[in-house]
């Protein structure tokens, strides 16, 4: 008797491998597919690496990944889906914001990407999306920090917001960990 795990995902593989030997473009059909493949765990299930089921259904690694990236995206963000049937962006545009799409920012991003070439998508998306940081809820610890780098909290000539204080550590004002006053500790003296 076969585990009916099994027989699920072999039949979804021998699915993907047929679209994939007939239609090499991505496809909303192929992008179900690998998710569905990776929902069942078919990797595990038909015993067998990432790579060699790629390569089974007839994809690239790369090619696979970026289609079960999609299909998770879809999953969380139905949008996306809807927005590819209608042409307004397409699947590749999904993959380059893919690590950048959050439910707070979905809806901006996606209304932005709308017919934009995927090259425009990969230069402007960091324009839109700037990385802020919000000191007064960032916790950096000093050994993170060169000694004397702008931004360490050690550096005598600089004053930050909020409780981050030298003083707030028990390592000398100037002093990452691993180095001495004099520059880096010697092993054999400890000075």
């Amino acid at each position: 008797m076969v585990n009916p795990f099994v027989e699920r995902a072999l039949q979804l593989a021998d699915r993907a491998r047929e679209l994939h030997a007939i239609e090499r473009e991505i496809t909303s059909e192929s992008v179900w597919l690998v998710g569905e493949l990776r929902r069942v765990n078919a990797p595990v299930q038909l015993r067998m690496k990432v790579p060699e089921l790629a390569d089974f259904v007839g994809l690239t690694v790369s090619q696979f990944s970026k289609r079960s990236q999609i299909a998770r995206l879809i999953a969380f963000f139905p949008e996306i889906l809807e927005m590819v049937e209608r042409r307004e962006i397409y699947f590749s545009h999904v993959s380059v914001v893919a690590g950048k799409l959050t439910q707070a920012n979905s809806r901006e991003v996606l209304d932005w990407m709308r017919f934009r070439s995927k090259r425009q998508v990969e230069l402007l998306l960091p324009a839109i999306l700037p990385r802020k940081i919000d000191w007064s809820s960032t916790t950096l610890s000093p050994h993170v920090l060169a000694p004397y780098s702008p931004g360490n909290p050690h550096h005598p000539d600089v004053e930050f917001p909020g409780e981050l204080k030298a003083e707030a550590w028990s390592i000398p004002r100037g002093i990452c960990v691993g180095q001495h006053r004099g520059g880096h500790l010697d092993t054999n003296t400890g000075k």
